[in-house]
């Protein structure tokens, strides 16, 4: 007893100094700042920002960056620029916001410029110029600033900026892949397996999705697992392609979830097994009647189902929502789970704006007594996974997210020019999307997306019916877009259109160009 008393003794001694010691680099730190040293200045604006040492404040913080950024300290022009951008702890001002982040990025700062370089590529917070954008990127990435290099490889791929390079896209690539980026590194496997902008070499592809699959990127692991099951510069291995691509399908990763259900329907790589081929393109298709780059993976997933009995049809689709709830980044559906045990929905279940014109369609039978239409299945998705292993569609993906002009205008706008209103809500919406995008988003993952939303828009500016008309099947970007608008109260319409509502659909691009 007298021991574990005295060892608390020490313990709250221990707390009370650290504490003691803590406040007191806090005050000195405060007369520090007080006295105009901008470094002082600029951490303790972020002390205050973040909460850390100090009661989280945005106000007292964005006046302490305002007297570092005063001085020329860069890195606190760059962060009161973020403050303006948001409006945390001063006004929105989007022109404040341009104004101090050109600032700190004319002193040389690689972060800066690539983060201008960002804002110019998607048109928040500047005007969208991609000439702009690619000089920041460019400015940053002769610097070495990883993600710089890998946006204007993206850049040089899709030609945004810049005529279409693939072998400047693959010099761009190189570069950052060779200081560990994970999306360049699988970019660039894709473009050694395609032979574009470099010469065609298995071993180079394999090397660099491998890379990229080691850091856990989905897109270079599914292409490894494709690799292995055509047996492109590898001995061909049916077992090492499953576990490829369970690998990216335990991210929630949609086309490795596909290609392993599929795997389990014919029996290759992995015992054939009816029940984990529901579960898994259950999850990769989201339960819909809907056309992917693997081809349709309902007749698949559909004949799959018709070997399970109801009991089991039914264990599966529990295991389908349980997966679910345990891994949020990804929704799956649930249609066909009795309403009392589905969860609460976040947001409606995308669907391919073509699914139902397709399903109307004359659909060929499925014999699932054996294994063709599985394989026949299997073939289309290496088909259309071959000419970029490092990701399925990698060929388009861009660093350009939203933009007004991905702004579709289904009604019938009776001549009247909704331009600058759409303008208008679209700042608005941006305002509240930006911060929604997830970190896997962000630099240095910069993870691909899309979503397509339909609403409608009242003359009184409220928000009717909302639809996810397509997507990439991932969550998280879904929640995005769909936060970003739901809730909100627009502007009422011009007065000049008299018709019931405005319909649109809007696209949430993220890190993709629009097709």
């Amino acid at each position: 007893m007298l021991i574990r008393l005295r060892t608390l003794v020490l313990t709250v001694a221990c707390t009370m100094l650290t504490v003691a010691a803590h406040t007191q680099d806090n005050v000195t730190l405060m007369e520090k700042a007080s006295s105009g040293d901008a470094n002082a200045q600029y951490e303790l604006g972020k002390m205050y920002v973040t909460g850390e040492g100090e009661p989280q404040d945005f106000a007292q913080g964005a006046m302490w960056y305002r007297r570092a950024a005063d001085q020329g300290y860069a890195d606190a022009q760059l962060s009161l620029g973020a403050m303006y951008a948001r409006g945390h702890g001063v006004p929105q001002d989007n022109v404040q916001a341009a104004f101090w982040m050109r600032k700190s990025a004319d002193q040389g700062g690689a972060f800066a410029q690539y983060s201008l370089g960002f804002l110019y590529g998607i048109g928040a917070v500047v005007p969208q110029d991609y000439a702009q954008s690619i000089l920041w990127f460019r400015k940053a990435a002769d610097q070495g600033f990883a993600a710089a290099q890998f946006s204007l490889g993206v850049d040089y791929e899709k030609g945004l900026g810049v005529p279409k390079d693939d072998a400047q896209a693959a010099v761009w690539y190189r570069k950052a892949a060779d200081q560990g980026n994970a999306g360049a590194q699988s970019e660039l496997g894709g473009l050694y397996a395609a032979g574009e902008g470099v010469p065609l070499d298995s071993a180079k592809a394999i090397f660099w999705l491998r890379k990229a699959s080691d850091q856990g990127n989905a897109e270079a692991q599914c292409g490894l697992g494709l690799i292995y099951y055509k047996g492109l510069g590898v001995t061909q291995d049916d077992t090492q392609a499953a576990a490829w691509f369970r690998k990216a399908a335990d991210q929630g990763n949609t086309d490795g979830q596909n290609l392993l259900g599929i795997l389990y329907a014919v029996g290759e790589g992995v015992p054939l097994d009816h029940a984990e081929a529901y579960f898994w393109l259950e999850l990769g298709s989201a339960g819909k009647p809907i056309y992917t780059a693997q081809g349709d993976l309902s007749t698949v997933r559909d004949g799959v189902a018709s070997h399970l009995s109801r009991t089991v049809l039914r264990q599966t689709q529990e295991r389908v929502r349980k997966w679910a709830e345990a891994h949020p980044l990804q929704q799956s559906a649930m249609e066909d789970i009795p309403p009392d045990m589905q969860p609460t929905p976040v947001a409606p279940s995308p669907v391919a704006p073509d699914a139902e014109a397709h399903a109307s369609q004359p659909a060929n039978e499925s014999n699932f007594t054996t294994p063709g239409s599985a394989q026949d299945a299997i073939q289309q998705a290496i088909q259309n996974a071959a000419r970029h292993p490092g990701g399925v569609e990698a060929s388009n993906a861009t660093s350009r997210p939203l933009n007004t002009g991905n702004v579709d205008i289904l009604s019938d706008t009776q001549g009247v020019n909704f331009q600058p209103y759409i303008a208008r809500i679209m700042s608005e919406i941006y305002q509240q999307w930006l911060p929604l995008i997830p970190d896997e988003a962000r630099p240095p993952q910069l993870k691909q997306g899309y979503t397509l939303i339909r609403l409608k828009i009242f003359p009184d500016g409220t928000i009717g019916a909302m639809h996810i008309d397509d997507s990439a099947h991932d969550n998280a970007l879904n929640l995005a877009a769909w936060d970003s608008i739901e809730g909100q109260q627009f502007p009422p319409l011009p007065k000049q259109f008299t018709g019931p509502d405005l319909e649109l659909r809007i696209h949430f691009l993220v890190n993709k160009g629009k097709e």
